[in-house]
C-alpha cells in the first residue's frame, strides 16, 4: 500500500520532470547530499544501470517533501484536504566584487532550473483537476520563496519552498469541473463565451397543484405536476470588456435600452465532457463594489 504523502510526492516530481528547460529533478522525503566527482558543479544522484554493475552520476536539482498536514475524510467520497510543502535546491553564482574585494551573490531568474519551477506552478494552476493514482486532485499553488542560502562544497544554493493546498477525492466532482458559457443567441457557443464563475447554483423547480375531492371518507393528499422550470443564479469575476460574456452582462446591467429586456442569449453547462445547453433570458442582475475587492456581478437566468 502507498500512502498518500509517497503518491502527491510522486505526482510533484512527475510534473517538474515534465518542464520544457531540460531539468531534470529528483529526490525523497529527506534530504541527502552524495558525494561529488571531480568537475561537477551541481548535486548528483548515483543511480545503477538495470543490465550492469557500473554506476553513472546524474546530475538532478534535489527535492524534498518537508511537511504534509491532512484533514482525513469522514465522507464516503474519500476525500483528504492536504497543506504540502516541497523544498527545492538551486544553485546560485558566487563573485568577487572588484572593487570591494567581497563576494557577491547573485541568483540568476533566467537560469532553465528556476524557469523549470515558475512553469511548473503554472502547469499546476492551470489545471481545474487531474487524476493521479486512483485519485482525482484539485489543487492551488504559491509562487517559490525562498528560505535559506547556504554553502555546500564550495558552491551556494538558495532553498525555495513550494506549498500546494491540495484536495483529493475517489469518488464525485469538484465544483470547478463544471464550465459555464454565455453566448449572444445568434453565435456558436465556443471557449471565447467562458464565464469565470466563482460561485453557481442550478435550481429546477416544479410547478404542482393538489388534487383533493371533498368527501366524507379520509383521503391522502395527491400532487400533479404541471410544469417544469430553470433557473441558474451565478456570481462571476468581472474582467471587463475585452471578454464576451462579460460584455453581455455590463450591457444588462447599464442599459437603458428596453429592447434588451426580452434579449434571449445561450446558456451551456459542461460536465464530464457533456453539453448542456439552454436558451435563457437574463431576469435579475447587480454587482457588487467593495473597496481593494474584485467587482463581481451577480445574475438569474431563466428558460426562454
Amino acid at each position: 500500500m502507498t500512502s498518500q504523502r509517497k503518491r502527491l510526492f510522486n505526482w510533484f516530481t512527475d510534473t517538474l520532470n515534465q518542464n520544457t528547460q531540460g531539468v531534470n529533478f529528483s529526490g525523497n522525503f529527506v534530504f541527502k547530499f552524495y558525494g561529488q566527482q571531480q568537475g561537477v558543479t551541481d548535486f548528483e544522484i548515483i543511480s545503477t544501470n538495470e543490465d550492469g554493475l557500473d554506476f553513472e552520476s546524474t546530475e538532478t536539482v534535489p527535492v524534498v517533501n518537508i511537511s504534509s498536514i491532512e484533514i482525513p475524510y469522514v465522507e464516503k467520497n474519500n476525500r483528504s484536504d492536504f497543506e504540502q510543502e516541497y523544498y527545492v535546491a538551486l544553485r546560485i553564482e558566487n563573485r568577487i566584487d572588484e572593487t570591494t574585494n567581497q563576494m557577491v551573490l547573485e541568483f540568476d531568474d533566467t537560469d532553465p532550473k528556476y524557469q523549470a519551477l515558475l512553469e511548473t506552478i503554472d502547469t499546476i494552476r492551470n489545471q481545474l483537476s487531474f487524476n493521479f493514482d486512483g485519485f482525482k486532485f484539485t489543487v492551488k499553488a504559491r509562487q517559490p520563496q525562498v528560505v535559506e542560502t547556504f554553502r555546500y562544497n564550495g558552491n551556494y544554493y538558495t532553498l525555495f519552498s513550494i506549498v500546494l493546498n491540495m484536495s483529493a477525492i475517489e469518488y464525485g466532482f469538484y465544483g470547478n469541473e463544471m464550465t459555464f458559457h454565455l453566448a449572444p443567441f445568434d453565435a456558436t457557443v465556443d471557449n471565447t463565451h467562458i464565464l469565470d464563475v466563482y460561485e453557481a447554483d442550478i435550481i429546477i423547480g416544479k410547478n404542482t397543484f393538489t388534487n383533493n375531492d371533498i368527501t366524507f371518507t379520509a383521503q391522502d393528499q395527491e400532487t400533479n405536476i404541471t410544469s417544469r422550470s430553470f433557473q441558474a443564479q451565478i456570481t462571476v469575476n468581472y474582467r471587463g470588456s475585452g471578454y464576451v460574456p462579460d460584455t453581455l452582462l455590463f450591457s444588462e446591467l447599464m442599459s437603458d435600452d428596453t429592447t434588451t429586456i426580452v434579449k434571449p442569449y445561450k446558456f451551456r453547462m459542461t460536465q464530464n465532457n457533456v453539453d448542456y445547453d439552454k436558451d435563457v433570458y437574463v431576469t435579475s442582475i447587480n454587482a457588487n463594489y467593495r473597496n481593494n475587492s474584485v467587482q463581481q456581478i451577480t445574475f438569474q437566468l431563466e428558460r426562454v
